[in-house]
């Protein structure tokens, strides 16, 4: 939802960033080969296959639960911007990082 908010900062009047991405954050091996196997398969057109890859990876026991909101988000990934620029936000902004992620 961030890309969200930076390209339509007039309709945001709250942002809360749970576990937003870290540039500078070295990720295991393991998330990244999750990551490129994600990308392999959206560019191959097979949203179905990566919204079962990330249920599979990142929520295991509740997959049914969130299936629809994961493949809402992958839908609105494909269309996003490369990167973002959240400096148009004027509202006010809450970021919470987890130890564990």
């Amino acid at each position: 939802m961030s890309d969200f908010a930076a390209c339509n900062p007039d309709l945001v009047t709250r942002l809360v960033l749970l576990d937003a991405p870290l540039p500078d954050h070295e990720f295991s091996d393991e998330v990244i080969d999750n990551w490129e196997q994600e990308e392999r398969l959206l560019e191959a057109g097979d949203l179905a296959a990566a919204v079962e890859l990330n249920l599979d990876f990142w929520c295991p026991g509740v997959a049914d639960r969130v299936r629809p909101m994961a493949a809402g988000a992958l839908e609105l990934e494909i269309d996003a911007p490369e990167a973002i620029d959240l400096g148009a936000v004027q509202a006010p902004t809450a970021v919470a990082v987890g130890e564990q992620e």
